[in-house]
């Protein structure tokens, strides 16, 4: 079975993202990616690779990951089928 929920909150400004989701099927950020903003992403459960500027983390339920305005990140599948996080941007 297939799960996907997203839920999205931008302010007027875009200035602040928060971003709720969950996911079943195995998924891979293909591109590595940077932001003029801050990010920080809290990991609710399963696990995931977190690849920050030149290095690879492995990360787990609870982890809070936080990354600088203009860093090169993505994440990608830890080989566990399922996982949730919330993500703010600011």
């Amino acid at each position: 079975m297939i799960t996907i929920k997203n839920i999205y909150y931008i302010n007027q400004d875009e200035s602040i993202l928060i971003s709720y989701e969950k996911q079943t099927p195995p998924y891979n950020m293909t591109t590595n990616h940077f932001h003029d903003s801050y990010e920080l992403y809290y990991l609710l459960s399963g696990e995931r690779y977190y690849f920050i500027k030149d290095r690879t983390y492995h990360i787990v339920k609870g982890s809070l990951v936080f990354i600088n305005r203009y860093e090169l990140h993505k994440t990608l599948d830890a080989y566990i089928p399922s996982w949730e996080r919330i993500l703010i941007n600011f």
